[in-house]
């Protein structure tokens, strides 16, 4: 009977150890999600000034995915970077002169 009553008492606390860990976990996936993007946000920053730099204009695009396009087509970021412009917006304005981006 002391075993069974020490079960039931034990079951719920190791239930929500394991409740806290799963969301402690969520946290982190969310925070490293979080990460990654800010700073392939950064890279996407540093190409486009490197281009405007090499051709005197930033890249004549209207959306995100097009800038990336581009940028892997022109070299200044590589064929395999990881990035997700869903939630990505991106234009040139002032006839290449500056642009509007905004990250992830």
């Amino acid at each position: 009977m002391r075993n069974i009553l020490s079960t039931i008492i034990l079951l719920p606390v190791v239930a929500l150890t394991i409740g806290s860990v799963a969301i402690k976990s969520q946290d982190l996936m969310a925070s490293a999600s979080f990460a990654v993007n800010r700073a392939n946000s950064r890279q996407i920053i540093t190409a486009v000034e490197a281009y405007y730099i090499d051709n005197g204009h930033y890249p004549a695009q209207a959306s995100a995915q097009g800038l990336i396009e581009e940028l892997k087509q022109t070299g200044y970021i590589t064929e395999n970077f990881p990035i997700d412009t869903s939630e990505m917006t991106y234009y040139s304005q002032n006839n290449g002169q500056s642009y509007v981006l905004t990250p992830m």
